[in-house]
């Protein structure tokens, strides 16, 4: 049995939009949440969740951000330890882990070095 569907968890007060769905199974290799700043040459890899999502890096909102330099992320892993049975057979509130290198969220303004945001 599970618990059910619901629309926003929080833990410890912290932002609903980083514990969403909260399961201890994440793997993150780097968190930016309203953060302001230049991060120049990040490298960021071998980050993986045997039964959940990874990311190499979020950009949360809140974030002015410029990322300049050689940005490197390798090796994203997620869900390792899962079976594809197992995977097939998840339903909300848990979800099929995902890998991801570098996800920008709502609400954060990033400007890449190419001039790019």
């Amino acid at each position: 049995d599970t618990c059910g569907e619901y629309q926003v968890s929080t833990i410890s007060q912290e932002d609903p939009d980083i514990q969403w769905g909260y399961t201890a199974t994440r793997a993150h290799g780097m968190i930016i949440d309203y953060a302001n700043g230049i991060f120049d040459g990040i490298k960021i890899e071998n980050i993986e969740s045997n039964y959940g999502s990874s990311w190499g890096m979020n950009i949360y909102k809140g974030s002015d951000i410029e990322l300049t330099g050689e940005i490197i992320v390798n090796d994203i892993v997620a869900g390792s330890g899962l079976a594809m049975d197992e995977v097939s057979g998840l339903i909300l509130p848990n979800y099929v882990p995902r890998g991801c290198s570098i996800e920008v969220g709502t609400d954060a303004n990033v400007i890449w070095d190419d001039g790019m945001s």
